[in-house]
């Protein structure tokens, strides 16, 4: 069999090339990840913003019967 001779040179330049290879995948993997978390943020602010306004809205919905009552029993009197 036939060995190959690799240099020392050789094997600094494949592990120089496979580590630059990795370092762009993982900057492709965090910017993809940074892409969608900050989609899941919007869509989680979206929803907490419908929250707040089903909140605020029944609670305005209270304050109202609250007032139309004491319209009413006012009338009563």
């Amino acid at each position: 069999m036939k060995k190959n001779k690799i240099t020392l040179d050789d094997l600094a330049n494949m592990i120089q090339k496979s580590l630059l290879t990795t370092e762009e995948n993982i900057k492709e993997e965090i910017k993809s990840t940074r892409e969608e978390l900050k989609a899941d943020i919007k869509d989680v602010k979206a929803d907490l913003n419908k929250k707040v306004d089903i909140f605020t809205h029944k609670d305005l919905e209270y304050r109202v019967e609250k007032l139309e009552e004491k319209v009413v029993a006012g009338r009563k009197k």
